[in-house]
Order: structure tokens, then sequence, then C-alpha cells
């Protein structure tokens, strides 16, 4: 298995994992009050879609390059707030929404290609 799809293959399980959860949250919500208006529910869902989607803020944060550490997602966010910087409110109009490794070839730290073989 390549760096590359270690990656995606995490990604997507979050991802996957996330959409799960508020199916859950969701039927568990119409199940435990079922006569509740529908601003209610709409207002409960919202809440337990932001409570959810703390961890997985925190679950996306933690790609990290397998040689040098290097927490990509963060180096990503500090390159485009770079870029802001520089360009100003233009930088958000070219915003490029792949992750990491698919927009790039190797890690912008040390250099390990993504196509590589995971440790």
């Amino acid at each position: 298995m390549t760096i590359r799809e270690h990656f995606q293959r995490r990604f997507n399980l979050i991802k996957y994992g996330y959409v799960v959860v508020g199916i859950v949250l969701g039927v568990f919500a119409t199940w435990r009050y079922p006569h509740a208006p529908r601003l209610q529910m709409a207002i409960y869902s919202l809440l337990a879609g932001i409570l959810s989607g703390i961890p997985l803020i925190w679950l996306l944060r933690r790609f990290v390059c397998p040689r040098c550490g290097t927490d990509l997602m963060k180096l990503n966010g500090e390159q485009f707030r770079q870029e802001v910087r520089e360009r100003g409110w233009r930088a958000w109009l070219d915003i490029d929404t792949r992750p990491l490794w698919e927009a790039r070839d190797a890690c912008p730290h040390c250099g390990v290609s993504f196509d590589d073989s995971y440790p």
C-alpha cells in the first residue's frame, strides 16, 4: 500500500463514519422525539451535527508524513494563510479543495513521494 492509498483510505473511513454517525443521530432524534415540531427537530439536528463534527475536525488533523512526522493538514492550512496574506481575498477564489496528497506528489517538508510504500 502506498502513502497516498493509506491517506485516502483513512480519509474515506472518517468521511463515511461521519455520515453513519449523522444518520444514527437523526434516527435517534426521530425515535426519541416523535412529536417534536420541525423547527425543534432542525435545531436538534444542527446541534448534533456540530457536536459530532468536533471529533471529525480532530481526526482530519491527524494526517502526518510517515518519514518526517509533519502534520500535512496543518502545513496545507499555513500555506493557504500565507497566500491570503500575499494576495488578499482573491486567494479564496482560487482555493484548491483537494486533499494535500491528491494535490501534490510529495511531502512539502521532507520530499518523500506519496507513491512510495507506506511503512
